[in-house]
């Protein structure tokens, strides 16, 4: 599970791109991919899921969310 650190390096150094359809699978989400120098084809897919966490549906692309292992207080 990531640190909010690490989540923060992922959103500060990487390009995102909506993917409707990813690689055939019917699965949508972001791909990151690494903007730093030697690095520039790594990349992640994290999928969308689930809903906008009080029971309204949202436009695709407002906001999401992910788990890290840090604490949030706010």
């Amino acid at each position: 599970m990531p640190t909010q650190s690490e989540c923060e390096e992922l959103l500060n150094n990487t390009t995102k791109e909506w993917i409707a359809n990813y690689e055939g699978t019917g699965v949508s989400g972001y791909k990151f991919t690494s903007i730093k120098e030697g690095y520039q084809n790594n990349s992640i897919f994290i999928p969308a899921a689930g809903n906008c966490g009080d029971g309204s549906v949202g436009t695709v692309g407002d906001y999401g969310g992910v788990w890290s292992s840090s604490l949030v207080t706010s």
